[in-house]
């Protein structure tokens, strides 16, 4: 009898969250301090997740429903993972489907994420396509403001070629800046981009390697139209002991 009072108990506490998650509105911030609800990964392969998001302080909350349901594929393969609906409440209409594919069968719910990336004050969305173990690349939409809805563009095309162990955009600088892992035993580094003419600009790209009991480290800057570049020698990283 106690084992099924805790079990119920347990439940409609679980409930209770999910209500208040359903609530909630997540903004920028939310997704930047990684706030936003996650999947659980149930082992069935089958799972919804819903959340309402601000785009931008004059529009209504877009709601997103991420459901996940993976295709059978061969290990390593990008597949079809699941598919994103987008509605705007209290109207329950679709108003925009996006099928997602990864090489990962929870690339959608697990790594779904938003953030203005064009910096044009509107949330975009993006989850994981492609990576490794030291590296993900991620797919792209962009609101547009004038249709309301996703769509893909040169600039998502050039953002989806980009392989980055953590990505942020600044909306100070307006720049983009997608760490890396360095090769063991060296730290890793920072690609930083920004958008001209819709396009990704590279202005800062990194390369380091070790060097006998060193790690070397290559940094180009462009600056006054022409590469600046600077190399620096650097300590190995210790092993965790």
């Amino acid at each position: 009898m106690r084992k099924f009072v805790c079990a119920f108990l347990a439940m409609l506490c679980s409930d209770i969250a999910c209500s208040a998650q359903a609530e909630k509105i997540f903004t920028a911030d939310d997704f930047a301090q990684n706030r936003e609800p996650r999947c659980s990964g149930r082992p069935t392969g089958l799972e919804t997740m819903t959340m309402r998001v601000s785009i931008n302080p004059e529009l209504p909350a877009y709601q997103f429903k991420l459901t996940t349901q993976p295709l059978a594929t061969g290990p390593g393969e990008i597949h079809a993972v699941g598919k994103i609906e987008i509605s705007i409440p209290p109207s329950d209409a679709i108003v925009q489907t996006i099928e997602a594919n990864s090489i990962w069968d929870w690339g959608l719910c697990q790594f779904f994420t938003a953030a203005d990336v064009n910096f044009d004050g509107y949330l975009d969305i993006s989850f994981v396509r492609d990576g490794g173990a030291k590296w993900a690349s991620r797919e792209y939409y962009i609101f547009d403001p004038l249709s309301g809805r996703y769509v893909g563009n040169a600039l998502t095309q050039d953002l989806a070629k980009v392989k980055e162990n953590g990505i942020s955009f600044d909306s100070q600088t307006h720049e983009i800046r997608a760490a890396f892992m360095g090769p063991w035993p060296c730290a890793g580094g920072l690609n930083i981009y920004r958008i001209q003419e819709g396009r990704l600009n590279e202005v800062q790209k990194e390369k380091v390697e070790p060097s006998g009991g060193q790690c070397i480290r290559e940094t180009r800057r462009w600056v006054n139209g022409r590469w600046s570049v600077t190399v620096l020698k650097q300590p190995r990283l210790q092993s965790a002991q």
